[in-house]
């Protein structure tokens, strides 16, 4: 069983950790957190994770790539959704 609160403390936890200099874009970064860990199914009833962060523009690859970098290094799926949003 997949602990969604462990996932969104990680998360928190990656973003804390991220160096504002490397990561370009509009970022909020004195409030950028992880407001929801998910699980669902997906169309081809393959169960897929996603995190949502807030405070960040909705397309922003090199954040998305850091998060999920970060989370496979802490032993999550690298191949996870991660939603940005204001």
């Amino acid at each position: 069983m997949v602990n969604l609160n462990e996932l969104q403390y990680v998360c928190n936890e990656i973003l804390g950790d991220l160096d504002p200099t490397f990561i370009k874009g509009p970022i909020n970064w004195a409030d950028l957190h992880c407001v929801e860990a998910y699980q669902k199914t997906n169309h081809n009833g393959v169960s897929v994770l996603g995190v949502v962060i807030c405070e960040a523009v909705p397309v922003n690859e090199e954040l998305h790539h850091a998060i999920r970098l970060g989370l496979e290094e802490h032993g999550w799926d690298k191949n996870m959704d991660v939603i940005t949003e204001w």
